[in-house]
């Protein structure tokens, strides 16, 4: 599983995982 690295710094989780999780990146 891998998760990319936003210009913010933060963790950019797929769209599909994200839903799976039930969160979003802030």
């Amino acid at each position: 599983m891998t998760h990319r690295v936003g210009r913010k710094g933060q963790v950019v989780i797929p769209k599909d995982l994200r839903d799976a999780l039930g969160i979003e990146p802030g």
